[in-house]
This record gives C-alpha cells, structure tokens and sequence, in this order.
C-alpha cells in the first residue's frame, strides 16, 4: 500500500509540472493542435514514468572481517529494554487515507455513470438523422447545442438559421477530431486523482484548448465571422452542461473571441515544448534511479566436498522471510548442540507466499542470559539476527538484531517490534559503554562471493618501480585468544566461518589467503612490473604515432568547426534580415488592413447617405405625383 501512495503522489507531481510548464509557457500559444498532443502526452507520461527505473551499481572496496577494535580498552554490555504492554487502540494512518481515497473514486465513479446515464436518454429516445457519418440529434430535451462523438444534439427552435448553421460546423470539427476521446481520458484521471485540484484545472485547460481548435477551423468555413462571434455569445448565455460531452460554450467566451482575433503565433516559439525534457530528466535522476552497491572481491576460493569447522566463542544464526519450518528447527539443534544456547520459535505466521509475516523467537544459554523478540507486519519480515559474542575481556555479548530500521518497540498500523534483553553473567558495569543498539549495528553482514583480482596498473615511466616493504603484522590484542573462531548459521547450514578475523569457509567453499596458498607476492609484484615496463617500452612508437595523428585529426576538425561557425553565422544573419523583411511586411499588412477597413466604413457610410437621398428623392416624387393627380382633379 505503501509503494501505490508513492506511486500516487509522483504521478500528482508530473501532472502538476507538466500544467505549469503549459500555463507560463504554451496557454497563448496558436498551436493548438501541438497543445492538444502535449496535455494528452502529460497524462499518460505521469501515469508512465513512474513506473520506469534505472539500476545503477556502485563498486565498494570490501570492508575486512575483524574482531572489533574499542578505543578506551572498556568492554559493551546488554541493555534491559523492558516490553511496554499493549497501549490499545491506534490509527492506522495508511488504512485511513486508503478508504478515503477508495471512497472517493467510488463516488466519482457513480457520478461519472449518472453523467453517462444522462446522456444516453438524449442521444437514444430521438430519432437521429444520418448525414456524412454524422448523427444530427434535433430535440427540445436540450439547451445549448453539444456532440459526443459522431452525434450533434441541438435544440433549433432556439436558434436561428444562420446562427444554427454556424454551431453545425464547430460540432462537426469536435466529431470529425474526435475530440471527446480526450475528454473521456481526462475525466478518468480526474476520478483516480479527484483529489488533486490541479487535475481538474487540467481537464478544464485540455476542454478549452478543443474550443480554440474548433473556433479556429469552423472560422474557415463560415461567411462572416462577426456572426459567428455574435453566436458564440448568445450560446454562452444557456447554463446546461454534462461533463464529458464537448459543448458549444464550453471555455471563457472572452478568451474564445480572444483568440479568434490573436494572430498565429511564430514557429520559432515552438522551442517551448522542450521546456518540460529538463524537468522530466531532473524527475528521473532524482526519484528513479536506485542504486545498488557491490563489494569487490579479492580472495581466490578452491572447491572441496566437506570444509569442517570447529565452534568458536562466537555465532550468529539469521532468520529472514524465506526460512522454512525445517531450518528453524535445523537452527535449534544446531545451536543448542554447539553453542549451549536453547532458541525458540513461536507465534510463526505466514502469507499466501509462504513468506514470514510474524515470529517470535527467544533465547536462553547456560549463563542465565536470556532475550525475546517479536515481530509482526502485513510485509514479510526483514533479516533477524541472533549473535553470541564473547569480546576481549571475555564477557558475553548476546542479543538480537533486525536490518530493519527500528526503536527496540515501535508500532507502525499492524507492525510491532519488541526486544527484551536480560543479563545476568556480570554484576559490574562500564561508564564508557553503548547501548546495545549501537553494539549490534558493527555487526557485518556475511560477504558475497569473491570476484578475481584487478590486474595491476603499468607505471607512469620507464624502470622498476621499488618494492614497498612488507607491513609488520598486527599485535595481538590483550585477552584475545589466537584461535578465537567466528561462524554464521543461516537456514539451518552453517554459511560462513571466520578465524582470526579471516574468513575461512564461505557458502560450502574453503577460502585460502596468500599465507595459507605459499605465494611470495613480492615476487609476482616486481615480475608483473617489469612485464609492464616492457609491454610499454614496445608499444611507445605505435603511442607517439597515434598521438601525432590524433593532433592532426584535432587540426583538421578544428578548422572544419571553424567554417562551419562561419556559415553558421551567415545564416543568422540573412535569418535576422528575413525576420526583419517579415516584419516589415507584416506592419505594411497591418497598415492596408487598416486603410481597408477605413474605406470600408467610408463606403458603408456613402452606401448609406446614397440610401437616404435615394428615398428622400421617392418621397420628393411621390408628393410631386400627388400634387400632379390633384391638379388633373382639379383641370376635369
């Protein structure tokens, strides 16, 4: 559950970048086709890229196996971390907001289905009129005109011809680009993030940017498109609306009329797109690269049926997810049989992988210390770890210890960890030692199995390099014995063995280091060396040679970059004076516009003044032949 809240809220994060990056940079924009691929390409990418990770391995140097060393000489004891009882009820946040959120998806859903519903009762009942693919949808039921795919339902008692003509030809461009289809993705996203405000301001951005796509091609088709502005505003007035449907008056008939007038934005503003590529690269170097370090290995191993192994003062036994019934008890004996320690298992749970999700496991040795630990979780559980230790001054050390990152209690919803340790082979206590936490953590893990070595690296000139002498070896510590042993039980088998900080027998392999194999490393080194030497002596004609090449190549392709920065510096500036040209023309554009217009309204203005003298001249007539039929009365 953990893991999809993450995933939840990388995906709200892409979906908010990838609207900002269209609010600043793209909204006033003329490309609308290209924003209508860039808002449908945001979503699926948030949905997508998540989903996508990089593995990257970092090679450690190998930590050696040693006893370890204490500073002030002081020894470490057991801490007594008394098991709290059981404090009741508590919120298990994760489970809270999961119903929460499944609620909300619910209620969107039925929602989402009565909208739908809705619709199918207008598009069903009427009887629609086929015509190029077009289902034409008259009916009273409605009062502003939308389309859903290849139908168009409009209500034509309220409309004019002309004005009904007009809302024809912009519904028909939302079916033809089949528009709805992206307004059916956006309300799904909008129900799996309903709660993210962003989201539903991005459905509304993606519904606006179709209005401008079917604004800009119905213009082309139109007679006169003051009209069909006129009509843009009286079907804004109506107030009906089904949210996955593209309708009529669907965004802001200011910026409608806006962007009708606004003129068609330059090609080289299309650099804009590529603003959200960094920020998509930042998203995944800093959230989707995992990264996976490696020791390197530098012991040779040989291969004998049986290694033996002899008990020491210390021991570890690890239970992870994956140990079955059969190891634990394979743990018990052999524990119990070697090491004096009484190890007991209950409480063991397990999830339909057969993984552990619950085991308590307490222990008892023959000096009277005794410890428990218990945990429980939905997730299977992480590595535990029993150790004995006896350390320098000959004192036990006993406890356990999870990889897992945790308090000796905590409880996280269902999970719980608890650890008591009793001790009762000393009376005597150190002012300078740690907690037991601390003790445990300079645990190391078992090693992975070794890799060969690196070959050496030739040297920077000619000649033998000197020979560094041999390091004297390490002074036996005080109350440590030289036979002290250390070994590793891990699913009822013995996995590692180490003696005197050496391991010694590693995953059924006997390991051997340069004491045990006899080998004079000091002669190897120096023949190695002076192989190099003359390895490198042979190969530095061909080195000078291919040097001399190299700086000639370099030459070359310095001058070629050279011409090439030449043209490229010519073709900016004939770019720039065809900019210019463009500009020019444009405002003389601009200006006959201008003067057109005015000849226009001056014509417009002749037409009319020739109107009215035209019927004060009818008039003027009609009163003279009036005058004329009464004079004639008048002669008879």
């Amino acid at each position: 559950m953990e893991a999809f809240g993450i995933y939840i809220l990388k995906v709200t994060a892409l979906i908010t970048v990838f609207f900002l990056a269209y609010h600043f940079f793209l909204r006033k924009e003329t490309f609308f086709n290209a924003n209508r691929g860039y808002l449908i390409a945001g979503l699926f990418t948030s949905a997508l890229l998540p989903l996508i990770s990089y593995t990257k391995i970092i090679w450690v140097e190998r930590t050696p196996i040693a006893s370890i060393t204490y500073a002030d000489g002081t020894s470490q004891i057991q801490m007594a971390v008394p098991v709290p009882a059981d404090t009741g009820f508590q919120i298990d946040y994760h489970y809270l907001f999961s119903i929460l959120y499944s609620i909300g998806i619910v209620l969107f859903c039925i929602r989402f289905l009565s909208e739908y519903r809705s619709l199918r009762k207008i598009l069903d009942k009427p009887k629609a009129v086929t015509h190029n693919k077009f289902h034409f949808i008259d009916t009273e039921k409605v009062q502003s005109p939308f389309s859903f795919f290849n139908y168009i339902v409009y209500n034509s008692k309220l409309l004019q011809q002309d004005e009904l003509s007009d809302i024809i030809e912009h519904e028909k461009i939302h079916s033809r680009q089949k528009h709805s289809l992206d307004m059916m993705i956006a309300q799904v996203f909008c129900i799996f993030f309903w709660f993210n405000p962003i989201m539903w301001i991005y459905k509304k951005a993606i519904a606006q940017n179709l209005e401008f796509i079917a604004d800009a091609e119905a213009t082309k088709v139109v007679n006169d498109i003051k009209a069909y502005q006129k009509t843009l505003v009286k079907v804004t007035m109506q107030t009906q609306c089904i949210a996955i449907t593209n309708h009529f008056y669907q965004s802001l008939i200011k910026k409608r009329i806006v962007m009708l007038n606004t003129n068609q934005s330059r090609k080289r503003n299309l650099w804009k797109y590529l603003i959200i590529l960094p920020l998509l690269a930042f998203f995944i170097l800093q959230f989707q690269v995992k990264i996976l370090a490696q020791e390197k290995q530098t012991t040779a191993t040989l291969q004998p049926n049986n290694a033996p192994y002899t008990p020491g003062d210390d021991v570890t036994v690890i239970v992870d997810k994956n140990t079955s019934d059969e190891q634990l008890k394979k743990n018990v004996e052999l524990l119990k049989n070697e090491y004096g320690v009484t190890l007991k298992y209950s409480k063991v749970k397990r999830n339909k992988a057969g993984e552990i999700i619950r085991i308590k496991i307490e222990y008892k040795d023959k000096e009277g210390n005794t410890g428990i630990t218990q945990t429980e979780s939905d997730e299977p559980i992480n590595p535990i770890r029993f150790i004995k230790k006896t350390d320098r001054n000959g004192k036990i050390k006993i406890g356990f210890n999870s990889e897992a990152k945790q308090q000796p209690y905590a409880r996280n919803g269902k999970t719980r960890i608890s650890t008591t340790i009793k001790d009762e082979s000393t009376d005597e206590q150190s002012e300078s030692d740690t907690s037991f936490g601390d003790y445990i953590s300079n645990f190391i893990s078992p090693p992975s199995p070794p890799s060969p070595p690196s070959p050496p690296s030739p040297p920077s000139g000619p000649g033998s390099a000197p020979v560094p002498p041999v390091a004297p070896a390490a002074p036996v510590a005080p109350g440590v014995k030289s036979s002290s042993s250390s070994v590793i039980i891990k699913n009822g088998k013995v996995t590692t063995v180490s003696r005197n900080g050496n391991t010694v027998y590693l995953n059924g392999n006997e390991i051997l280091n340069a004491d045990d194999l006899k080998i004079d490393t000091k002669e190897i080194t120096r023949k190695a060396l002076e192989d190099a030497r003359i390895a490198i002596e042979k190969a530095r004609p061909e080195i000078d040679r291919a040097r001399v090449e190299a700086l000639k190549s370099q030459e070359l392709a310095m001058k070629d970059h050279e011409i090439a920065m030449r043209a490229h510096e010519e073709a900016m500036k004939g770019l720039e004076r065809a900019m210019k040209s463009q500009e020019i023309a444009q405002k003389e554009r601009e200006k006959a516009m201008k003067a057109r217009e005015a000849a226009m309204k001056d014509r417009a203005k002749a037409l009319e003044s020739a109107r009215k003298d035209r019927e004060k001249a009818m008039k003027e007539r009609e009163k003279a032949m009036k005058e004329r039929e009464r004079e004639l009365r008048d002669n008879e």
